[in-house]
């Protein structure tokens, strides 16, 4: 297999092909629960990857997962079976553009053109998402500066102020979670972001301070303390002031596959990234599941019993319609994944 910045991939070092399997797999991974979802497909590269197709030529382990990216896209075009377009939306064009909004059509053609071209080199269509023209799109930009305000002050708030909060009352528990909910900031006046995606990153960071908080209650602490506590809240940090992570909160909220798979929407959208922290916070949104409306016994009429199990029965053949789906794109990535040159 000849790769985009040349020689095969038998010519790298041992430790390199290695490097360029394991991203292959996470790639992989990433996208196979999703994979049996309707088409098309689009798919939210995330800023580590744009960076890596930027940087390929001269940073060595973008190289090197660039031959990742681009052997998963060479097999999503070409032996999937998906249609699969890569999608730009707002707010990764925005962070692509080192968070400038364009000031003129002029700037707004640059600023496009070369995300397009960023994004060529994977042989897909490319869908803007939000923005196709200078004027939606400095309006879009302009929200996204509006809310990156908002959060990040939202954010700062949260660092400096005192969680120390009672957790306990007598032998009765208080967790962490849903009371960090409730003590989310009311006042998020978003234009762009979603406000439900955007509570729960605020509140994971709040959880994480109440239980990192030393002058809570110990046992509390110990009992709900686990990995994925606080994951969403690491995603938007203040670094020198400047928010980190808005890409992060439009992949969480357009790519969770649950709510997608409950919805049965017309397209799939998938999010592939190299950053660990995005990967576990995306994770917690991969469930499927067959659910029906709740069965009221004795008030329900045993026509509305039929409706709700019918409606159970319908969920659990589509869960296994997408599961037959996601098997068959399975095998097929698993023998293109054999079929490489890997020495």
């Amino acid at each position: 297999m000849k790769s985009e910045s040349g020689g095969s991939l038998r010519d790298l070092p041992a430790d390199d092909r290695a490097t360029v399997l394991d991203s292959l797999i996470s790639l992989v991974t990433q996208f196979l629960p999703s994979a049996g979802l309707p088409e098309p497909h689009f798919l939210f590269l995330d800023n580590s990857i744009l960076q890596d197709l930027l940087k390929r030529e001269v940073h060595r382990t973008s190289a090197l997962r660039t031959r990742a990216v681009l052997l998963f896209a060479d097999f999503l075009v070409h032996h999937s079976q998906l249609r699969v377009e890569v999608a730009l939306p707002p707010a990764i064009l925005y962070e692509f553009a080192q968070r400038v909004v364009p000031h003129s059509e002029s700037e707004w053609i640059v600023v496009t053109r070369n995300a397009h071209q960023c994004l060529l080199i994977l042989g897909m269509p490319i869908r803007s998402f939000g923005a196709s023209s200078f004027a939606e799109g400095r309006a879009v930009l302009s929200d996204i500066v509006h809310d990156e305000s908002v959060i990040a002050g939202a954010v700062s708030a949260i660092k400096v102020k005192d969680w120390t909060v009672a957790l306990r009352d007598g032998s009765r528990m208080t967790m962490p979670l849903p009371l960090s909910y409730r003590l989310v900031p009311q006042e998020l006046k978003l234009k762009y972001f979603d406000l439900t995606c955007v509570r729960a990153i605020l509140a994971s960071l709040i959880e994480r301070r109440i239980l990192e908080n030393r002058q809570n209650d110990a046992h509390v602490r110990r009992t709900f303390r686990n990995k994925d506590v606080g994951v969403l809240g690491s995603l938007n940090r203040l670094k020198k002031g400047v928010l980190q992570g808005l890409g992060d909160i439009e992949l969480l909220a357009a790519c969770s596959i649950n709510r997608q798979f409950q919805q049965r929407q017309d397209h799939t959208c998938t999010a592939l990234s190299f950053d660990e922290t995005l990967n576990r916070a995306l994770a917690l949104h991969k469930s499927r599941m067959a659910t029906h409306e709740p069965i009221q016994m004795g008030d329900d009429s045993s026509e509305e019993i039929r409706r709700k199990f019918a409606e159970l029965s319908d969920g659990i053949a589509h869960l296994n319609k997408v599961a037959e789906r996601q098997d068959a794109f399975g095998h097929r990535v698993a023998q293109f994944i054999e079929a490489q040159d890997w020495g």
